[in-house]
């Protein structure tokens, strides 16, 4: 129980007039006394927090707008301290995101969804104090997605592409569908890649909604920002797996074929697009059919005319033919 672990320092009678600390959630410390007694040990741990925070020995990582932090001594828990702005005077003029203690909700009613070993962290409690909020949560023994994608660290030993995705993939459905939230901000950043399994955990609720009270055409406006996140993450690994990246110019195109960008989030590898060119050319190719990129691996990439049947980050011209190269657009039933 973190409770016994912590050992803040106790506060004098009358210290807590001081110091302001409303407590979200305070039931992981089993903490059951009356309003005064909790904020009193409310104060006490936000002084303990500052403390912590004061070492660099124990900063983890950058999260967005938020810094997490390692308790000393302790393998299991971490937190991370974001400012509120939501107490801004002219917060309402901004898109925010949600609340650090509606971010907390959020984690609170995704505990125990798991699909095949994907999961977000467990949350311990919200501790809010002016405008400085913190959230502790169960500390992961994972591997930023991004830091993978910019090479500053490597994939576990036999990371399993297709496992990770279609992990992802059915957890994604599974928030949308079972527990009505769009995550809202699933960029590589805020996906960690487990050091021992491979698998991924989605984490920082910090843009998510509910999609609770909305019709169906909005949720599924909603879930679609979500979906085209994921097919993101989709290409980008898929361009890990084939890593030897190259300019176009590097690239024998035939005269009359040429790419050009829908949107630029990701540059395909050597390999994917000198794939792409081969079968566009290939004598028995039919433009009017759709056509899997097969690399040994995924066959969800393919090449299709039909700009609809996939969120496309890449477009080839050949003549006066068009063809779409992106992840085979799924239906989800929200």
């Amino acid at each position: 129980m973190i409770s016994k672990e912590l050992n803040a320092p106790s506060l004098e009678k009358g210290e807590a007039n001081n110091t302001k600390a409303a407590i979200v959630h305070f039931e992981a410390l089993q903490y059951r006394q009356n309003a005064q007694e909790e904020e009193r040990r409310a104060v006490d741990f936000t002084k303990y927090i500052a403390t912590v925070m004061q070492s660099e020995d124990n900063f983890i990582d950058n999260g967005g707008a938020a810094r997490v932090y390692n308790f000393p001594n302790q393998q299991s828990t971490c937190f991370k301290v974001m400012k509120n702005r939501h107490l801004d005077m002219n917060a309402a003029k901004y898109d925010l995101g949600a609340a650090p203690s509606q971010e907390f909700l959020f984690m609170e009613k995704v505990r125990g969804l798991e699909k095949l070993g994907c999961r977000a962290p467990v949350p311990e409690m919200c501790v809010e104090s002016g405008d400085t909020s913190m959230i502790v949560m169960e500390k992961l023994s994972a591997v930023n997605l991004q830091h993978i994608f910019n090479g500053k660290v490597e994939l576990p030993e036999g990371f399993d592409y297709d496992v990770f995705t279609e992990s992802l993939q059915e957890y994604i459905d599974a928030l949308h569908t079972e527990k009505r939230i769009v995550h809202g901000d699933l960029y590589p950043r805020n996906v960690m890649v487990d050091t021992e399994t491979g698998l991924p955990y989605v984490i920082d609720f910090g843009r998510s909604r509910s999609i609770e009270k909305d019709g169906k055409e909005v949720a599924q406006l909603h879930a679609e920002k979500d979906w085209e996140r994921f097919d993101e993450l989709f290409l980008q690994l898929e361009n890990l797996r084939h890593r030897e990246k190259v300019s176009y110019e590097e690239i024998p195109i035939p005269q009359d074929t040429y790419f050009f960008d829908d949107k630029v989030t990701v540059h395909y590898s050597k390999r994917i697009l000198e794939e792409a060119i081969s079968i566009i050319n290939a004598k028995n190719f039919d433009p009017s059919l759709d056509v899997a990129i097969d690399l040994g691996s995924s066959k969800d990439l393919i090449i299709t005319r039909d700009k609809e049947k996939v969120r496309s980050v890449k477009q080839i011209q050949k003549g006066s033919d068009i063809f779409y190269i992106g992840r085979k657009r799924k239906d989800y039933t929200i």
